[in-house]
């Protein structure tokens, strides 16, 4: 009797043909077992040989020729979007928590189920669910919600180009949140940094973090994954030539570019001081990179004490409120433009288009609108 067919299984062993234990993906064709080695001779290597598993499996359930709305599911559409285009993002854990997300709600049902009343019944069931399994935690921001409607969007537009579907409906989204408008002043910065240096868990690294952020007005990844040296991982801060490229070797150039910038004088005296006392990365605790800040970040915002008034007057501080992690980066931007730098230097030192930064920032600049204010005297 043929065994039956279970789909695409993983199993560490050696294959036929092979000499050493590998992760290998094996089915069942017509009672017949079919195997597919992967090269992963790391028995704890289980994500990269799901991942493979996972894109064999896209690429051998590819339609032979395009496919309607109505006969291609929105899994199929997903699976693809993320076995193709997914590792070359600059996150594609978010890729995959949207997909994710995505499917719960859809699942197999067609394309063509896809209609702005099916959408908005997404945002709505998204909206009654918590943001993680912690207690009293957040709901889900509509900012995440769009975003993932925009992946669903993006697996469409992807299975067209590519020649898997033959047309794709519209995703309705909801409208945009406003963007933040929360920047530092240079009193404020400061009595974060103070309130940093007071934290005995985080009064190396936490500083160190508060200023590449804001000279450097780069994302939180881009800044912690900063080392000394060219890596396939992060960017790398030459202290010789005096500059940061934020570029990983090899990293693929997506729209949320990385710049190269010289070093600013007082931040280079700062990166000399701690290439001393850390071994790869910029911002390391005890030898070891730094993964995550939120924790620390939070405490140095409810103790930061602008001006020390708190101090001299014997009260607790005040805080900062309102401040996340890419305040910082929205606080560069907008000091740049406050001490008039040309906008297309600005763009480019922070890795955005100059069309967008003049969107977001071009207000804070000393020559705004000068000459239209000039045509009223």
């Amino acid at each position: 009797m043929p065994r039956p067919n279970r789909g695409y299984q993983l199993g560490f062993y050696t294959p036929r043909g092979y000499q050493e234990k590998q992760w290998t993906i094996y089915w069942y064709e017509k009672g017949t077992q079919r195997e597919h080695a992967t090269g992963l001779t790391d028995s704890a290597a289980i994500e990269e040989a799901e991942a493979a598993r996972a894109a064999l499996q896209v690429a051998r359930s590819r339609p032979v020729g395009p496919l309607s709305p109505e006969r291609m599911t929105i899994r199929q559409a997903l699976d693809y979007y993320g076995a193709e285009h997914g590792p070359q993002t600059s996150d594609p854990a978010r890729i995959g928590h949207a997909i994710d997300a995505l499917i719960s709600f859809w699942g197999d049902s067609p394309i063509s189920a896809v209609r702005g009343e099916t959408c908005r019944a997404y945002m709505r069931q998204r909206k009654r669910q918590p943001g993680n399994n912690k207690p009293n935690s957040k709901p889900i921001a509509p900012a995440t919600i769009r975003k993932e409607l925009g992946t669903l969007n993006a697996a469409f537009k992807h299975c067209h180009r590519e020649g898997y579907l033959t047309s794709y409906p519209g995703v309705w989204l909801p409208e945009k949140t406003p963007g933040r408008e929360r920047w530092l002043t240079r009193n404020e910065l400061a009595a974060l940094i103070r309130a940093a240096r007071r934290e005995p868990k985080a009064r190396k690294h936490l500083p160190t973090f508060f200023l590449l952020a804001t000279y450097s007005v780069h994302r939180l990844e881009a800044v912690l994954t900063l080392q000394w040296r060219p890596n396939t991982t992060g960017g790398w801060i030459d202290l010789e030539r005096g500059i940061i490229d934020f570029n990983a070797v090899g990293r693929p150039r997506t729209k949320k570019r990385r710049s190269i910038i010289p070093i600013p004088h007082r931040l280079l005296m700062h990166l000399r001081y701690v290439r001393k006392r850390t071994h790869t990365h910029a911002i390391e605790v005890g030898g070891k990179p730094v993964t995550a800040i939120k924790r620390s970040f939070r405490t140095a915002c409810r103790n930061a004490d602008v001006g020390g008034k708190a101090k001299r007057a014997g009260e607790p501080a005040q805080g900062l409120k309102d401040v996340v992690r890419h305040t910082l980066r929205h606080t560069g931007c907008t000091w740049m433009m406050q001490k008039g730098v040309p906008i297309w230097q600005a763009a480019e030192w922070a890795g955005m288009s100059e069309e967008m930064f003049r969107k977001t920032y071009a207000h804070h600049h000393p020559d705004y609108l000068k000459e239209a204010k000039e045509a009223w005297r």
